[in-house]
């Protein structure tokens, strides 16, 4: 847990900084007089130096600026298994490597390493009190108390920094944050301590469980920030989407005016063929800035209230969708069926499927169906037609992709299907497509019925 240091009295830092180092050696040096320690111990001071300054190099961000290492876990076991002297000197000696190599600022520096040394001090202060006998193994009780003296020098030391710094709002939301991961290493700590007063050899034990916890800490954190980075890249994504589509608005509908008032009877031939390719390709563009400022809103808006006639909207809609002469259109819609998403949007999903099915198929029929199946709207549209190929068939939701039927058949974006795929999940159904039996494809679109009016 690093120590944040700019805030709001950024050029008065080293007041609360000072007051921490003043407090904390006090307690160190104290503690060190009354337990100076032997050589035998040595060799363990040694081993908690280099696992408290390996901790405390490798730190991982569970949020981001926040710092998590299992050094606080290591500090208090040598509070507990060693001389007060000896835990000392090696969580400060650590403290002092790492922040050396990690090259941390000076205030924080300080801060830093006065709370640790200032709680290993003040635990192997209250673990010395409570012992009957100055080389007796901790009790329970002398654990706890240790481990509540630790936890409040730990907390009570970046709380003042915080509150210095970022005001005394910070630092409720600072202790309810990292009091319970806190009082866990110290936990940690403990329960190594008293494996190792039982059976020395056994403390190897605790190497998997805390690789695993920084293992799993850290694929959490790397999961986090990766999960971030794509938000932010599909946010940046949408908004470039939708500022390009409102920007290419304006200019189209000044060329559709500016066509307007071209006659083709007063053209030549050639130029009349070249004004009616413009008109198509303005109609296919304008089309496409619809779409893409349709697919925008659809992943923009939350689902609301809102609430649509299923039925009516799929009769309006194949009553408009053009298809060819050969092509018979078939309805089985009941009465009204009310799902819960917006008019527009139903509208969209219900004209990108049947004109899917229309524009596919050469020849036979489009059967549009709409039915209820246990609280859900059903919308069915089967054709006859080109159908998909089976390869093809899992990319059919993918943004701008298109068939080889489909590009045959008819012109069109590929975005129909992914639209329609998108609007239907936000709104908590879903859309599916299969080849039909006989021929041809059948599309099904699921959208959950609307709550009955009170």
């Amino acid at each position: 847990m690093s120590v944040p240091v700019i805030g709001t009295h950024r050029g008065s830092t080293w007041i609360p900084a000072s007051a921490i180092a003043v407090a904390c050696a006090t307690v160190a040096i104290l503690v060190s007089a009354v337990e100076p320690g032997g050589l035998e111990t040595v060799p363990l001071a040694l081993a908690v130096l280099v696992l408290s300054l390996a901790a405390l190099l490798r730190p991982f961000e569970p949020a981001p600026g926040e710092k998590f290492s299992l050094a606080a876990a290591v500090a208090f076991f040598g509070a507990l298994v060693l001389p007060g002297a000896q835990a000392v000197a090696a969580v400060a000696l650590a403290e002092c490597a790492a922040r050396l190599i990690r090259r941390t600022s000076l205030v924080s520096a300080v801060v830093n390493i006065s709370k640790s040394v200032g709680a290993v001090a003040a635990a192997s202060a209250v673990a010395l009190a409570l012992r009957s006998q100055p080389a007796a193994v901790p009790e329970p009780r002398d654990v706890l108390a240790g481990a509540v003296a630790y936890l409040v020098v730990t907390l009570a030391a970046v709380a003042v920094m915080i509150a210095w710094t970022q005001g005394a709002a910070a630092v409720r939301a600072f202790l309810a944050r990292e009091w319970l991961p806190t009082a866990t290493l110290i936990a940690i700590g403990g329960l190594a301590a008293a494996v190792w007063a039982a059976q020395p050899l056994f403390i190897a034990l605790f190497a998997l469980p805390l690789a695993m916890v920084e293992i799993a800490g850290r694929a959490a954190a790397r999961l986090r920030a990766a999960h971030a980075a794509v938000a932010k890249a599909l946010d940046a994504q949408r908004a470039f989407v939708a500022d390009a589509a409102h920007e290419l608005r304006n200019p189209l509908t000044a060329i559709r005016g500016n066509i307007a008032f071209v006659e083709s009877d007063t053209l030549s031939a050639e130029e009349s063929a070249a004004l009616t390719d413009a008109r198509t390709d303005l109609g296919h563009l304008s089309a496409l800035v619809e779409r893409l400022l349709l697919l925008s809103r659809a992943d923009t808006e939350t689902p609301t209230d809102a609430r649509a006639d299923l039925s009516a909207i799929a009769i309006k809609v194949a009553g408009e969708v053009r298809r060819r002469p050969e092509v018979a259109l078939e309805l089985d819609v009941p009465g009204r069926v009310d799902v819960a998403a917006p008019a527009e949007l139903v509208a969209a999903m219900v004209r990108d499927l049947v004109s899917n099915a229309a524009a596919y198929t050469e020849r036979g029929s489009v059967r549009v169906a709409v039915r209820e199946d246990e609280g859900v709207a059903v919308l069915e549209v089967r054709d006859t037609g080109v159908g998909i190929a089976p390869a093809e068939l899992p990319r059919v939701f993918d943004r701008f992709f298109r068939g080889g039927a489909a590009r045959r058949l008819a012109s069109g974006s590929g975005l129909g299907l992914a639209i329609a795929k998108r609007i239907a999940e936000a709104h908590g159904g879903s859309v599916d497509i299969a080849p039909a039996s006989g021929g041809g494809t059948v599309a099904r679109l699921f959208l959950p019925r609307a709550r009955s009016k009170a």
